[in-house]
């Protein structure tokens, strides 16, 4: 039986996530907390589908969304980050009862 490749990589964020889960029920015990692993590092579709799933299951609540997004001093810095924030903000523009918050993460 052949090994897939990013099963040791997927071992090894379980346990980071572990170890976070650890500090969230410490800090932010009281409320729920849910990660969403993907292999491939692929983050907006994945968070998409959940937070429509979400919205399918309770479509009377309002979610929000909290986003880090990382600002730099340099704006040659701008090109080494993927705009991860920007593209999923874009994307949850369309779906209704969403709200979506940037939080500023100056490095």
């Amino acid at each position: 039986m052949k090994e897939c490749p990013h099963c040791k990589s997927a071992e090894r964020e379980k346990r980071r996530y572990g170890r976070f889960g650890e500090y969230w029920r410490q800090w932010g015990g009281h409320l729920p907390l849910e990660v969403l692993v993907s292999p491939y590092r692929v983050v907006v579709a994945p968070l998409v589908d959940y937070i429509e799933g979400l919205h399918r299951q309770r479509p009377d609540l309002t979610l929000t969304v909290i986003l880090p997004e990382i600002v730099v001093r340099r704006w040659s810095h701008r090109l080494l980050h993927g705009h991860t924030a920007a593209r999923l903000r874009k994307a949850f523009r369309p779906l209704p009862k969403v709200v979506v918050t940037t939080v500023p993460f100056h490095v």
